[in-house]
């Protein structure tokens, strides 16, 4: 079998500018929202969350209950980037995306159909 060689381009110095600006316009922009996105949650989880979600608990333990879920999301991604940079790698970023953006959708239409078995068994509201 053979296999056919190609030789690689060296870009011009001004293409290779303008890819290293791209580069870091692109990482700025996606590190920006991703931040922004933490900033949100924190002062949200702070203000409301403890309410909203843990109503029968203390307000001091639904805060940090609250601030619990936040801290389990800020240690899960370096975990998610490192399963998913491992796949990106051996099968290719596309297929690894894709597989990434998929998995919360399962994980969620699994859980609804549990709770919606669930209330049927229970003998819910689905009678």
């Amino acid at each position: 079998m053979t296999t056919a060689e190609v030789a690689a381009v060296p870009a011009s110095d001004f293409d290779h500018r303008a890819q290293l600006r791209r580069a870091a316009i692109a990482s700025t922009v996606g590190t920006t929202i991703e931040w922004y996105d933490f900033l949100l949650y924190g002062q949200i989880a702070a203000l409301v969350f403890a309410e909203l979600y843990f109503p029968s608990s203390d307000p001091l333990t639904g805060i940090l209950q609250a601030f619990a879920v936040f801290a389990v999301g800020f240690v899960a991604r370096p975990v998610g980037a490192a399963i998913f940079g491992h796949y990106g790698d051996q099968i290719g970023r596309e297929a690894a995306l894709t597989a990434e953006s998929f998995t919360p959708r399962l994980r969620h239409s699994g859980a609804s159909i549990g709770f919606q078995l669930a209330a049927v068994f229970a003998g819910g509201p689905h009678r």
